[in-house]
């Protein structure tokens, strides 16, 4: 973990390598679990700086909008890592007090129009492990925004067959138990 954090401080690790990074805080958690506890608190100031960049990134050329939608899809792998990885545990109760800045990201990402695909997908396969962490409403008020109904439509509007149709079904499933 130390490594991958001082590989995203460098100047000299080119910028494509660092979402991949980040992905793999969400690998990791879910390796070990509620073990990742002893990282979290870190992992999340370094996910919340680089949500921070991505929201502060003006879309001036392909190029860079690009490594955003990457820098995105970084994030919320990670994100939905730590989840699952807490959950299996039963420790999701540990990412609770993070659920608003997370929501927070998603919403002004879902306003993005230069927003891909896979950014998408990975949004709404967060919505659904949130939900899924936390079925019993614990975080029913930030699943009830008509953004995130309106981004699940989203993503089952897709083609048939896609990962995308299929992942947004499942969040709209769980993201309904934990708000009933």
């Amino acid at each position: 973990m130390s490594i991958l954090l001082q590989n995203l401080e460098s100047n000299v690790l080119h910028r494509d390598v660092k979402p991949g990074i980040l992905s793999c805080f969400g690998d990791i958690a879910l390796a070990i679990g509620g073990r990742f506890e002893t990282y979290l608190e870190v992992t999340f100031r370094v996910l919340m700086s680089a949500c921070n960049l991505s929201a502060g990134t003006q879309a001036l050329d392909y190029d860079t909008i690009d490594y955003n939608n990457q820098l995105r899809v970084g994030i919320f792998e990670a994100f939905v890592g730590i989840t699952q990885g807490l959950k299996a545990d039963g420790k999701a109760q540990l990412i609770h007090s993070h659920v608003q800045s997370i929501m927070g990201f998603m919403n002004f990402v879902y306003s993005d129009q230069t927003r891909s695909d896979d950014v998408t997908k990975a949004m709404i396969g967060l919505l659904g492990d949130l939900a899924d962490a936390f079925p019993s409403g614990q975080i029913r008020e930030f699943l009830q925004g008509e953004w995130i109904q309106a981004l699940i439509r989203e993503g089952r509007s897709s083609a048939r067959g896609s990962s995308l149709r299929v992942v947004s079904r499942w969040a709209r499933d769980m993201v309904k138990q934990a708000t009933a």
